[in-house]
């Protein structure tokens, strides 16, 4: 800064010697006759030109200083790079004080989310005694992720959903902290989708990146046979196996509640019991057909119902899917089977659903068939009875962030009457 005024000052001191000079010129040679007190001389040809050749030497002596460098004594050189001051730090009460520089990620003082939000809209009906048809509001889903290091991120999903009393209730469907330095590891903690076969894990709560209007039965959030979420610690990751694609899951989490009706099925803070909830699992991606994926798991937690005795269950899945440019076929099957102190109390139930679909353009049309079997005497899924049916549905994109859907589902039900129903979703992302 002290270099860059004293340079300003030279330079302003030269051209002023210099209009002085030029001017001082002038004047001594017009006042030359007035001084000597001498009649008036006339001017030759040749007075002009050597006036003419006086101012032009007077300039050339004006840029020759100008030109000259300056004493080195009394002028700092400039440094090759001018070093700017910090930054000030920013109060706290500042606006944008917790962003700081966005485009400089040492500088910044937050990490910066990707937020996405998923809806749906809808329509139902059926022939089944007592079901009013309706139009509906689903789930309205904020999905956020975050890098904070180069390794570490954070999930978020939060969902406001219905209830049964029409009122909307917001919960955590999943807050994950994720560690992944390599292909072959990574590990998170929190609330995630149990991988219990593979619909769960690929299709969580936003509607528009499924299928279908609903989800299969034996994956349903309500009334389904496996427990959609869990809290706790997960480890996944690939398996060096070459073009096999082998990858391995495996969480270990609170379990399900089982001591009230009312209670919510995922335990977030308090587990019930000491007992921890273990899913294991493995699947195949071969690199020789891109798109199938072929796998299976197992997971095993320990119910302690209220005045029952303790329930061992453990839940085996299989799935082979393929998910090409326009081909989708899903195929699942889910066994559980629940161990109680007497033998005779034991029980299985098990249920099973194939989907096919392909793209034409902007429109696909499914096909899904699912089967259940229920055990009466299981409490958990007893209501579910033994029932299957066909769905038939169509969805057409309404660009890259729309789809419309609409289906007709057919329940046959053993001992009970069957149940026709239409069901049409209009959902979006933005």
């Amino acid at each position: 800064m002290g270099w860059q005024v004293i340079a300003e000052g030279s330079a302003r001191f030269r051209d002023a010697i210099g209009r002085s000079a030029v001017l001082a010129a002038c004047l001594l040679a017009l006042a030359q006759p007035a001084t000597a007190q001498a009649p008036l001389i006339p001017v030759d040809d040749e007075a002009i030109p050597r006036l003419m050749e006086r101012v032009e030497e007077l300039e050339r002596l004006v840029r020759e200083l100008r030109q000259s460098p300056q004493p080195t004594a009394t002028t700092p050189q400039p440094t090759a790079t001018i070093q700017s001051p910090p930054p000030r730090p920013a109060s706290p009460d500042e606006h944008g004080a917790h962003t700081g520089d966005l485009g400089s990620p040492d500088l910044r003082v937050s990490p910066l989310a990707e937020i996405h939000w998923f809806g749906d809209v809808g329509f139902r009906a059926s022939d089944l005694a007592g079901d009013n048809s309706s139009f509906a509001l689903g789930q309205l889903d904020f999905f956020l992720t975050s890098s904070l290091t180069e390794h570490l991120s954070v999930l978020s999903e939060v969902v406001f959903k219905p209830g049964t009393d029409n009122r909307y209730v917001v919960n955590a469907e999943r807050l994950l902290l994720q560690y992944s330095p390599n292909p072959y590891l990574s590990l998170a903690a929190g609330r995630y989708h149990t991988a219990i076969g593979f619909y769960n894990t690929a299709y969580h709560h936003g509607s528009w990146f499924e299928t279908a209007v609903t989800r299969p039965t034996i994956f349903a959030y309500r009334g389904g046979l496996i427990p959609i979420h869990d809290v706790g610690v997960m480890a996944t990751g690939r398996i060096p196996s070459g073009s096999a694609g082998l990858h391995y899951v495996f969480e270990l989490g609170n379990g399900q509640s089982s001591q009230s009706a009312t209670a919510e099925a995922t335990q977030n803070s308090v587990d019930e019991n000491d007992g921890k909830a273990v899913n294991v699992g493995m699947f195949a991606k071969p690199e020789i057909l891109p798109g199938l994926q072929v796998g299976f798991s197992a997971h095993r937690d320990r119910l302690r119902p209220a005045n029952a005795a303790f329930d061992n269950q453990t839940t085996l899945a299989a799935h082979a899917v393929y998910q090409g440019e326009a081909l989708e076929w899903l195929n699942e099957v889910i066994v559980v089977r629940s161990s109680r102190p007497t033998s005779g109390l034991n029980t299985v139930t098990s249920g099973a659903y194939t989907q096919v679909s392909r793209q034409f353009a902007t429109v696909r049309p499914y096909f899904r068939y699912q089967y259940v079997d229920a055990n009466v005497a299981d409490v958990a899924f007893s209501a579910l009875g033994h029932r299957h049916g066909p769905t038939v549905g169509l969805r057409r994109d309404l660009g890259k962030f729309a789809a419309l859907k609409a289906q007709y589902e057919r329940t046959i039900r053993r001992g009970l009457v069957d149940v026709n129903g239409f069901a049409g979703q209009l959902a979006f992302t933005f």
